[in-house]
Order: structure tokens, then C-alpha cells, then sequence
């Protein structure tokens, strides 16, 4: 985790570039079943050699705005799970 951490230190990216950005440009959560079929994932090789698989990212809104995206991986290749993007997004409203 410690590598993963030290490549997203400030690490600034633009509207549309990985899936932080996309979900800030899109204002919509998107859920990445396997992050190494994943065309335009920013730091792509670090996350699979720590074994991240699939990915959450969620925007936070303020007053229909964007002002941050939280990102969550797990170590496994899932399918879209409805009840944890209810969790996680009641959690950040």
C-alpha cells in the first residue's frame, strides 16, 4: 500500500483523466469491475502489483458541484455492488 500511497501524493489530475476524473467530469459514481481492463486508469501498473481489482469512485457535491471524489479498491474482481454504493453514497451526502 505504501507504494500506491507515495504515486497518488500530490498527484493532480484533469477532468476526464482516470477514474477520478471521470467521475468529476461525469458528477456520476462509477464502479471499474477489474482496474487492469481499464483503458484510462492513472497508475494502473502500481495498483496491479499491490493486486488491486475492482474500483468505487464517488463524487462529493455541493450544491450540484463536485468539490472531491473518494476512491475505493478492493483485492478482488466484482461486479457492480448496489448495496455498498447505497452505503458508501449515503455516507458522503
Amino acid at each position: 500500500m505504501e507504494k500506491f500511497t507515495l504515486s497518488s501524493i500530490g498527484l493532480t489530475l484533469p477532468k476526464g483523466a482516470g477514474l477520478p476524473g471521470r467521475v468529476w467530469s461525469s458528477k456520476q459514481l462509477e464502479w471499474v469491475k477489474d482496474v487492469a481492463h481499464d483503458t484510462n486508469f492513472i497508475g494502473a501498473q502500481v495498483a496491479l502489483e499491490i493486486g488491486f481489482k475492482a474500483g468505487l469512485a464517488i463524487p462529493i457535491l455541493a450544491r450540484k458541484e463536485v468539490v472531491a471524489v473518494m476512491v475505493f479498491f478492493v483485492f478482488e474482481e466484482r461486479e457492480e455492488d448496489k448495496q455498498l454504493i447505497n452505503l458508501i453514497s449515503s455516507v458522503a451526502s
